[in-house]
């Protein structure tokens, strides 16, 4: 009786305290110990460690983040740059102004803005790494201003410097010359005339009025539009005047050049001639001649009479 209430004894004992049954586990099957924060735990071999990954190059003067989102690199006061300086017209034509400039030291390329009329926002144009530019496709006979800005390459942790407005008005639209105007078939008129370069169409008048916008057509299908220098109107008997002149588009806008030319070119389409037949035979009221019928006329009716065996 006593061994077994020994042997009670010592199995009650070990599950009423678990650090006994906790100490008895085999080696292989006991918990890993606490890590104490704070501490360096070296990883096992064949694992990587962040800390010990190699990180990419910085460039100076950059802020990098990496996917976790630290920051490699520290970040750095951008200085001011240095804007040009002595902006400049040297140039205007109907739709181009030349802009020149002295370039700050250190910068190696310029962005040039554009505002255009009394419109005080200014729109990014153009770059070049020359310090002269030839801003095109502008409207004639229009004020635009215009800034220039300098940019630094990025280890010289230098700011965009941005120079005073500097203004220019393109000079007048130039207008077609050289318009003909000749009847070339019956009722119709052709219109020839010189071909400007710059123009996006033309727009012909007759007698004072609109007659037709000439615009470019494609010749081809795969071709460019041609802008064509000839016209053909189907006028009516009577005399008829004609002029021209340039129309030309920027940024949705248009401008014309002067209605051309003065005084205007004309060209005659005359009536036909037509004969009068007597409807009824030997009708003389109806067939005799008024003393304001022209002298043609009655010759031609004088000869159908023969024919027809009337009576003169």
């Amino acid at each position: 009786m006593s061994h077994r209430f020994l042997l009670s004894s010592v199995i009650a004992a070990a599950f009423t305290f678990p650090s006994l049954g906790v100490a008895q586990l085999p080696e292989g099957r006991r918990p890993p110990p606490g890590v104490d924060p704070g501490t360096f735990n070296p990883p096992r071999a064949g694992t990587l460690d962040p800390r010990n990954t190699p990180q990419p190059a910085v460039r100076p003067g950059t802020i990098q983040r990496d996917p976790a989102g630290i920051i490699h690199g520290e970040p750095v006061l951008v200085l001011p740059g240095e804007p040009p300086s002595k902006v400049r017209v040297t140039g205007t034509g109907p739709r181009s102004i030349t802009l020149s400039w002295s370039a700050p030291a250190g910068s190696n390329r310029y962005l040039v803005f554009q505002a255009q009329g009394s419109d005080p926002t200014y729109y990014r144009g153009s770059s070049t790494i020359d310090t002269t530019l030839t801003v095109n496709f502008l409207l004639p006979n229009t004020t635009y201003s215009y800034k220039v800005g300098a940019s630094y390459p990025q280890e010289m942790q230098r700011g965009e410097g941005l120079s005073s407005a500097v203004s220019a008005t393109t000079t007048a639209a130039l207008a077609p010359g050289g318009l003909t105007a000749a009847e070339t078939s019956k009722g119709q008129i052709t219109l020839t005339w010189n071909k400007l370069i710059d123009a996006d169409w033309y727009r012909l008048y007759r007698n004072g009025a609109v007659l037709t916008d000439v615009k470019p057509i494609k010749l081809t299908m795969d071709g460019p539009p041609v802008l064509r220098t000839t016209y053909d109107d189907p006028a009516g008997p009577g005399t008829h005047r004609y002029q021209i002149q340039a129309v030309y588009l920027s940024s949705g806008l248009e401008a014309t050049s002067a209605v051309v030319p003065n005084p205007p070119v004309s060209a005659t389409i005359r009536a036909s001639t037509r004969v009068r037949y007597c409807q009824t035979a030997h009708a003389q009221a109806e067939c005799a001649e008024s003393s304001s019928t022209p002298a043609v006329i009655i010759a031609a009716n004088t000869a159908l009479r023969a024919l027809r065996g009337e009576a003169p």
